[in-house]
């Protein structure tokens, strides 16, 4: 038997402590590491449940025969799990899908309080209502275990780039074997009463170690599911809770052993070591486990990845020569951009240098010379920071930006653009309440862009339409932005290269609107199209995710 602060600790605590471990320090190696991936923050957040469930289960049973003011406290750390929701649904504006949850949780609280309480008062004895208490803690972990789940699948289809429904099935199964094991054990509690509790709870880790080993066998798993962090989390379970949980079982069948804290505290420590060294050899532990059971697949993922390796390195070299090459065209253009414009500046300049003091020029003269020189150096401010928004791209804001508002507002600003005339019309069809989550500058940039563009390709006449709309998909909404011209339209070739750099038939542009507006729309998780065809004029359809909650 065990001895922990006092008080005689069977074996069925076992399961439970390891368990915790293993979950508490997972989830805090998984956040630490990989902290910026959204499917890490939720696995962490499970882990983290899993732990307190098992402390609040072990508290309970510990405190069985103490005050019912500390099971009160104990059975506080319940709610805890509601804040793990709450961040799930703030941290990504998914309040209406988790809003239920909350009062599930509380409510079979309620009941399981309710049950557990007033034990005494039923005349039970305490092995009774240890019996029964022992049930009904392992179907309320269940429970809440379901509603979680059933939570986080429905945060992850509605999250901008939701996990494959697979993988989540896989990790849910995965970090449901410690509830399933801990259900097991309540369901047969009752049956065999007269079952040691230490057998009980081995056969329970050992039984879900088998399950885990035919399931793996089966090959009912993808090999790609299998490389996934939810197979590195099952490997902690299978060999770290095996192997303790084995020692253990054989250090408490030696006749008058018993553990101090101390010891206890090392029997722990060197669980957390081991899965420390676990988390750590992840890539080991993988390939073994791929080598073990599927020996064709591990050769084969092998290959992948020696030709992923040289892919990535032809890849790199690819990309460092098309570096090179726009460095070349932007050298080009910056030299072409400029050197126009300085013609006019020198000519005037050398001018009014070699005039006469004495006899200057016609006063008109200068005003015409220094009116075309200063319009001249406007051009090339206008030329080099085209050429700065472009080679430095900010990082966009995260806002919501009503779409109307925006769409008028630079519509108004266009107005006083030298391409608009009397004789353009801008027709605008926005209705109220569409929203997309972006930098409103950025935004605005582009859309001044695409009508910028618009406007020129009508030649100052014609009609310009804007409109907007909101187009539901299988998962979250999209909103999409179309701004249409009754210009000459494009031809085929054309339009496959409007979005390179330095790609313009107009004559003094630089070609780098439409490479500008292409980026912001990316940048905002979006996409951009263009139809048209000629005689026909050209429409740009923007779509934007729309907020989620």
């Amino acid at each position: 038997m065990l001895i922990f602060s006092g008080r005689l600790m069977e074996f069925r605590f076992i399961p439970l402590l390891v368990t915790l471990e293993i979950n508490l320090l997972l989830g805090i190696f998984v956040l630490v590491r990989r902290r910026h991936e959204v499917s890490a923050r939720v696995f962490s957040a499970l882990c983290f449940a899993v732990s307190i469930w098992c402390a609040v289960g072990i508290g309970y049973f510990l405190s069985a025969d103490k005050d019912p003011w500390l099971k009160s406290a104990l059975l506080g750390v319940l709610l805890i799990p509601a804040i793990y929701q709450y961040y799930l649904a703030e941290g990504y504006q998914l309040r209406r899908g988790f809003r239920r949850l909350p009062v599930l949780v509380l409510l079979v609280a309620f009941t399981f309080a309710a049950w557990i309480f007033p034990w005494k008062n039923l005349g039970l004895s305490e092995s009774q209502a240890y019996i029964i208490g022992l049930a009904v803690v392992g179907l309320y972990l269940a429970f809440f275990y379901l509603a979680f789940f059933l939570g986080l699948r429905h945060l992850l289809r509605k999250t901008e780039h939701p996990e494959p429904l697979r993988q989540v099935r896989f990790e849910f199964w995965v970090t449901a074997l410690p509830f399933l094991a801990l259900l097991l054990q309540a369901a047969l509690n009752p049956v065999f009463p007269q079952f040691p509790a230490s057998n009980l709870s081995l056969a329970v880790v050992l039984g879900a170690e088998l399950v885990v080993y035919s399931f793996l066998r089966s090959g009912r798993v993808q090999a790609d599911e299998l490389l996934h962090e939810g197979m590195a989390y099952l490997a902690y379970l299978v060999l770290v809770s095996g192997i303790v949980a084995l020692l253990l079982f054989l250090l408490d069948r030696i006749p008058g052993l018993d553990f101090s804290p101390a010891q206890f505290l090392i029997v722990l420590s060197l669980t957390a070591l081991s899965t420390l060294l676990i988390a750590a050899a992840r890539d080991q532990v993988r390939s073994f486990i791929e080598r073990a059971f599927f020996p064709e697949k591990y050769e084969y993922r092998r290959r992948i990845e020696r030709y992923e390796q040289e892919l990535e390195q032809m890849q790199l070299r690819l990309q460092q020569v098309e570096r090179l090459a726009v460095l070349g065209e932007m050298a080009a253009a910056v030299a072409h951009e400029i050197r126009n414009p300085l013609g006019p500046i020198k000519g005037y300049a050398q001018m009014f240098l070699s005039a006469d003091m004495k006899n200057p020029p016609d006063p008109e003269l200068m005003r015409k010379g220094l009116a075309i020189i200063a319009e001249e150096v406007k051009k090339i401010d206008e030329r080099v920071e085209s050429l700065l928004e472009f080679s430095r791209p900010a990082a966009p804001l995260r806002e919501e930006v009503n779409l109307r508002r925006l769409v008028e507002q630079t519509a108004a600003l266009f107005r006083f653009n030298p391409a608009f005339t009397p004789e353009l019309k801008i027709e605008l069809s926005l209705p109220e309440g569409l929203t997309v989550l972006g930098d409103p500058a950025m935004l605005e940039s582009a859309l001044y862009n695409l009508l910028l563009n618009a406007a020129q390709a009508c030649g100052g006449k014609g009609t310009v339409r804007v409109k907007s709309e909101r187009q539901p998909t299988r998962g979250a909404g999209r909103i999409l932005l179309e701004v249409a011209d009754d210009g000459p339209g494009l031809e085929p070739g054309v339009r496959a290269r409007l979005f390179e750099p330095f790609f313009t038939r107009k004559r003094g542009g630089v070609g780098l609107g439409l490479c500008i507006v292409k980026r912001v729309v990316e940048e905002h998780h979006g996409a951009i199209e263009v139809q048209s065809e000629p005689g026909q004029g050209a429409s740009f359809r923007i779509y934007l995710p729309e907020p989620m909650g």
